[in-house]
């Protein structure tokens, strides 16, 4: 009788990870914030959840992203036209799907979609600015953009399967500056942002977590389950609610 190594790995041995974009595209960053959650759905399930879910079903999530805004909602219009567009933007209720992410409007790029493995996006701008500075730069751009005075963000969520029909979805934003004069104002305005950020980032996977399992308006069976670091474990320290978090300086050269 033969055995697969594959199917049966020798004692003491991890199986193969899995290559993960955001990897290859940022393995340098100044910032970063990692968040899991644990779904009752297997991860094409869970992945077409990523992409459909309305991350503005959260109340928290609309009242932090409409208070972000608000400069650029009281700043005076310049034109009717404007005016009449704002007016319009704001009497509707706000919708946000991942799946919009990368519109022409948004700034946002593609860097990998793959169904039940991982989705990566890409956004560079000046984003301390009140207008966010958005350069719109094509996917092949992205990783080499070195422009001094901005910042580059990727955010992936990455899908690894977690027992019998369940999925751990894993959120993943970097962020790295290009000069030291870009690091200062991004650390000033990271400093404010970062406990809004994070708890938006929380609606949001217990969106699409609501979505896989239930449809849009149950309650999720399960909530954020804390992953504790091994010894030789993540390069991020462990938070509450399982989130974790770390600031790491570019190594120049």
């Amino acid at each position: 009788m033969t055995t697969n190594e594959d199917q049966f790995p020798q004692a003491g041995r991890s199986p193969r990870p899995i290559a993960l974009r955001i990897d290859e595209v940022m393995p340098r960053f100044d910032v970063n914030v990692v968040q899991h959650i644990v779904v009752n759905a297997d991860p094409r399930e869970t992945y077409q959840a990523v992409l459909d879910a309305d991350l503005m079903d959260n109340q928290l999530t609309r009242l932090m992203v409409t208070a972000r805004d608000l400069p650029n909602r009281l700043r005076p219009r310049t034109s009717d036209t404007e005016t009449r567009r704002s007016n319009a933007r704001s009497s509707r209720r706000p919708t946000f799907r991942m799946r919009d992410a990368a519109g022409e409007e948004s700034g946002w790029v593609g860097l990998r979609d793959e169904p039940g493995v991982e989705m990566l996006a890409g956004l560079v701008g000046q984003f301390w600015r009140r207008d966010f500075g958005i350069v719109k730069v094509a996917p092949g751009e992205f990783a080499s953009f070195d422009r001094p005075g901005y910042a580059k963000t990727v955010a992936g969520f990455a899908l690894h399967p977690h027992g019998e029909g369940r999925t751990l979805l894993t959120y993943e934003s970097r962020t790295v500056c290009t000069d030291a004069a870009a690091r200062r104002r991004f650390a000033a305005y990271w400093l404010v942002l970062r406990p809004f950020v994070r708890q938006m980032l929380r609606g949001a996977l217990v969106s699409m977590k609501r979505h896989a399992e239930h449809g849009a308006t149950s309650r999720p069976t399960t909530s954020f389950s804390p992953l504790q670091p091994t010894a030789s474990g993540p390069r991020a320290d462990s938070g509450p609610a399982g989130d974790r978090e770390s600031s790491r300086r570019q190594v120049d050269g």
